[in-house]
């Protein structure tokens, strides 16, 4: 060793050597490409390009972000990994948005500020500006085995675009017309034009960058996030061992996940916002002042985020997060204090969910259409008669008839039988341990 620490041979390092063999080894692929098939291998490169370009332009945008707010400023480690890639997400969520307030939604616009901010991101890590936590070589090999197997699966089915009817209809189909007419379009008669879809909005980079099968890559990169999120929150409540590393994998090896995670859906967005409004949460909690308000407002920015991805954020994200805001704290924790942490998140949940209700407002009268109009009609309202009847049955018709025993006793999780299902079930049955946790570590 010399001086400086480093080995024999002038201080080099294997940059060269790898750049070479990089070279070299394209080469041999290329001369041998009718032996070798290079579109399976060009494919999952795609699909990982997408990928790195999504990570660097969220840390690009998000790193200033967490630098510079109260409260998210003094995360570190694998809380502020999150926090960065939510902010980034978020931001460049808002463009496309911005760029259809004012007909723009185009394609050189989108890839402009796609790629500056991924090149602003290169040369923070480049330079240690925000260091990525790395502690995957002390985790347990069992679930760090099962998220290898769960990225396996998911990723080679990425670059081969499924064609599902939501997907065609709603979640692509959407993102595509907003393209060709450069704004948000709606038609009066189709409640999906109508319905929340930051997602959609993510996917307009896939759209007008790349081609179709980018918008699962997209979706599957808010997976990523969400199980980061989770395993971020699981740290938070059982710090210490491998709880963390076990949470994120039983998340990504649950069925229900691993589906939706290969296709340009919006579920993925609703638990990345989620984890994330979960984590801050639990973050603003244990500080105070203004630090406690901020975080405290981010929770609710990020569950305002989920709403937008999907309504199901509604009994899934936003209420649960607030009921856990008036029950949580230590017992001599006074009203006064539980009714300004819930108008916090309310406030933050409000701001970021505010432009798709107005959307709805001036389209419809109901800001949050097709659901409670009834309820906002009760209200003083003026709800469009020709869209009263969109949707005829659920949150659509109340105040409606009587439920029935069965949907009181199960809390309306089953829905419409088989539709419910696995999503409904799980809820009912992690709803009795999160009553007794809540109410033990009150």
């Amino acid at each position: 060793m010399n001086g400086g620490g480093r080995e024999d041979g002038g201080g080099r390092g294997p940059g060269a050597a790898v750049l070479l063999a990089v070279i070299f080894g394209g080469a041999a692929l290329w001369l041998a490409r009718n032996t070798v098939p290079l579109e399976p291998l060009a494919s999952l490169g795609a699909t990982v390009l997408v990928l790195l370009v999504l990570t660097l332009a969220a840390h690009g945008l998000g790193e200033p972000v967490v630098r510079r707010l109260p409260g998210l400023r003094g995360l570190a480690g694998p809380d502020r990994v999150v926090a960065v890639l939510a902010a980034g997400a978020g931001l460049l969520t808002a463009w496309p948005a911005l760029l259809a307030a004012v007909g723009r939604l185009r394609a050189g616009p989108l890839a402009v500020f796609l790629l500056a901010s991924a090149a602003a991101g290169g040369i923070r890590l480049a330079r240690g500006g925000a260091p990525v936590h790395r502690s995957a070589a002390g985790a347990p090999r069992a679930p760090l085995a099962l998220l290898g197997a769960a990225a396996l699966v998911t990723l080679p089915v990425l670059a081969a675009f499924m064609p599902m009817y939501d997907t065609l209809n709603y979640h692509l189909g959407l993102p595509f017309q907003w393209l060709r007419a450069g704004t948000l379009v709606v038609y009066p008669r189709d409640v999906y034009s109508l319905q929340p879809a930051n997602t959609g909005l993510l996917a307009t980079y896939a759209l007008a960058l790349a081609a179709p099968w980018a918008a699962q890559a997209v979706h599957w990169w808010l997976g990523a996030l969400a199980l980061l999120g989770t395993a971020a929150v699981a740290r938070q409540v059982a710090p210490g061992g491998g709880g963390a590393w076990w949470a994120a994998a039983l998340l990504a090896v649950t069925p229900a996940f691993l589906m939706v995670s290969t296709l340009a859906y919006s579920d993925l967005g609703v638990a990345a916002g989620g984890a994330v409004a979960w984590l801050l949460a639990l973050r603003g909690l244990e500080a105070a002042g203004n630090s406690r308000t901020a975080l405290l407002l981010g929770a609710g920015v990020a569950a305002g985020a989920a709403l937008g991805c999907k309504y199901t954020a509604g009994p899934t994200v936003v209420v649960p997060l607030v009921g856990a805001l008036v029950l949580a704290g230590p017992a001599g924790r006074g009203a006064r204090s539980r009714v300004r942490d819930v108008l916090a998140v309310t406030a933050g949940c409000v701001a970021a969910f505010a432009p798709w209700a107005l959307r709805n407002l001036v389209v419809t009268g109901n800001p949050l259409h097709p659901y409670l109009g009834r309820v906002w009609a009760l209200l003083g309202g003026t709800v469009d008669p020709a869209l009263a009847g969109t949707v005829s049955r659920g949150l659509g018709s109340f105040p409606g008839p009587p439920p029935s025993l069965e949907r009181i006793l199960t809390l309306g999780a089953l829905g419409t039988r088989p539709h419910g299902g696995l999503v409904g079930a799980l809820f009912l049955m992690l709803l009795p341990v999160t009553v007794w946790f809540a109410v033990r570590h009150r």
